[in-house]
């Protein structure tokens, strides 16, 4: 059940019925800049303030080192020429970014980004001048440990102990799913090697997916109790030593050919699970997907087939990936589910296998939980989201539900423990503060600290909990449910995807169709002439069979039409913008849009058939 909250109620003033916001939401609307850019002045006073600190804190440094550039070198027609021509290209800039993409407004319900906050931007702006490099605090004094402690607030909100967790910040969510890879690559080669070592010596007959699943416990009882020598097993690494090399080793040690491991990631899965598989040599069979239900979500028992089916096969599994917020619908995995089963397989026979969570957009919906429960969500997805506290690394993009600006995703892990990897070295880096210095262990060398600081400053002003943005995102479920209910009782000819719960919602043009190709054709229409109006900008994506057979199944027959087609083609828009449901703007942004649709409903349906 979704609670419904208007925040605004009516009142007399002036001799006129006027809209006044309660005080909760009239301090959510201190968090952003505005459609109509409401909070210039403002922002305005702030922004310039920020600059007036960085000037001053540049003269005060070393203030008897004396200035290099002189009032006559400013007043010279060469300097005066150059700046005149910065000035211009500055100017023709900003004329060319007046063609972007209007994300800020409530109108762009297209992609999975929408406004970015102002503590965000502001954050953004302070590291912008700073400029430090998160390498290492021998060049971010300040950049990294902000970084640090913006990890831990992320850490909190989707349930990790923050006196525990770490993981630092990536470009985006692309790479920090190839940071878990990576990881996960690093903890089972280290347990493929002490297998290999123990078997080729007696002391064990121990098959892969029995080496590459037994936990760091056992991994340091062997140790203790064979007395192994720990750098010994390089020779047997094939992260160190090269796949094809050790292949041999393994062949003889464990009684059959080495394939490499699987990644098991659902159908719904990233682009960046196939870079990622690819980027580190498995090979495309190791890309080993679960099927989804008729709701378009990870089957659990998919799962199960597929485990069963790798460990039969002693195949070892190197990750399961489940997925928090997917990338067409914004659907949540059942999180909770997959966590109890891989809790039994390592309870009952000890088999440790890798539990990642994708939530490079969903993750900031756990900012709506309070004791593992939400009065804004679907009991199901609440667990699912309150599970990834059990999880062993987590994707997070800041720069989608954070409302922080490009590019920010996170790499969360709940202990130092599940942080391990490869260290590299360079003779050139210093690392003065252990612990916080990330350089050895990250993807990425140099790495902007505007991203940590943009996130920072939202955790400390706005909140990572039901108070903060559990009460922007919550105001965008209930924006998406109210489009999805006026729809429904305004648009006969369009029928809402089922199943959809969070802020994302998706419809196709269903009119007279009796076959899934012509509802296709309809729904394409009239995503390019909603487009077309630039009224409201929306997206389309296509759900693509075999990945989402049952779901398109189940459609067609709700929807009584034939299945003639190799895709389900849809409608589709991301409800982020705090805005959308806004009394107090001119334009009512549902009604306006359920009119849109209404009136180029009949011009879709023409289009298709004279096509």
């Amino acid at each position: 059940m979704i609670l419904v909250i208007s925040f605004c109620r009516h009142s007399r003033e002036e001799g006129t019925m006027a809209e006044k916001c309660s005080p909760e939401e009239a301090a959510l609307k201190s968090f952003f800049l505005g459609p109509q850019s409401e909070n210039a002045d403002w922002v305005r006073h702030e922004m310039l303030a920020v600059l007036d600190h960085w000037f001053q804190w540049r003269q005060d440094l070393f203030p008897d080192d004396g200035k290099a550039i002189s009032r006559s070198d400013q007043k010279s027609g060469e300097f005066q020429s150059r700046r005149e021509k910065t000035q211009q290209v500055l100017q023709d800039l900003c004329h060319r970014f007046e063609a972007e993409i209007p994300q800020f407004s409530p109108r762009y319900v297209g992609h999975m980004y929408s406004e970015i906050s102002l503590p965000a931007l502001f954050g953004h702006f302070v590291a912008l001048l700073h400029n430090p490099n998160n390498i290492s605090t021998e060049a971010a004094r300040v950049g990294a440990v902000i970084e640090n402690e913006a990890i831990l607030e992320l850490a909190k909100m989707i349930g990790f102990d923050a006196s525990e967790a770490t993981g630092h910040f990536t470009s985006g969510g692309t790479v920090a799913n190839i940071e878990a890879l990576w990881r996960a690559r690093y903890r089972m080669d280290h347990f493929l090697s002490l297998g290999c070592f123990l078997n080729l010596k007696g002391f064990t007959k121990l098959k892969f997916s029995e080496a590459a699943h037994m936990g760091w416990q056992a991994y340091e009882k062997y140790l203790r109790e064979y007395q192994v020598p720990e750098m010994e097993l390089k020779q047997y690494s094939a992260v160190a030593q090269g796949p094809w090399k050790v292949a041999r080793v393994y062949e003889e040690a464990f009684g059959h050919p080495y394939e490499g491991p699987v990644v098991l990631v659902p159908d719904s899965k990233h682009y960046s699970w196939l870079k990622g598989v690819s980027l580190l040599g498995f090979g495309e069979t190791a890309f080993r997907p679960i099927a989804l239900d008729a709701q378009g979500i990870l089957d659990v028992e998919s799962l199960r087939t597929e485990v069963e089916k790798a460990l039969a096969e002693d195949r070892p599994i190197l990750m399961v990936v489940s997925v928090a917020g997917t990338t067409e619908l914004g659907q949540c995995d059942p999180v909770d589910a997959v966590q109890d089963y891989l809790g039994q397989l390592k309870a009952q026979h000890n088999q440790h296998l890798w539990h990642h969570v994708d939530a490079a957009y969903g993750g900031y919906f756990c900012s709506l939980l309070k004791d593992g429960k939400s009065e804004n969500l679907d009991p199901a997805i609440a667990q699912a989201l309150a599970a990834m506290a059990k999880a062993d690394s987590v994707t997070l993009d800041p720069h989608k539900l954070g409302y922080v600006p490009y590019a920010c995703g996170a790499f969360v892990v709940p202990d130092q423990i599940h942080y391990r990897v490869s260290a590299f070295d360079a003779k050139y880096i210093q690392s003065p503060t252990k612990g916080i210095d990330r350089w050895m262990k990250t993807l990425e060398g140099s790495r902007s600290a505007a991203g940590a600081t943009a996130t920072w400053m939202t955790a400390k002003t706005i909140g990572m909990d039901s108070g903060g943005y559990g009460r922007i995102l919550g105001r965008t479920i209930l924006a998406r449910n109210r489009l999805k209910e006026e729809i429904q009782e305004q648009c006969e000819d369009l029928r809402i995807l089922q199943s959809q719960e969070l802020n994302l919602l998706s419809l196709v043009h269903l009119g007279s169709a009796q076959k899934l190709s012509e509802v296709n054709r309809q729904t394409g229409r009239l995503v390019q002439a909603v487009n077309v109006t630039r009224e409201f900008m929306v997206s389309q994506t296509v759900l693509k069979r075999p990945e989402y057979q049952k779901l398109i199944e189940s459609h067609c027959q709700r929807w009584n039409i034939e299945m003639d087609d190799s895709g389900l083609v849809l409608f589709r828009m991301t409800i982020m913008n705090p805005f959308f449901l806004n009394k107090e703007s001119k334009t009512q942004f549902v009604s306006r849009l359920v009119e849109l649709l209404n009136k180029l409903s009949p011009s879709a349906v023409e289009a298709s058939f004279l096509r």
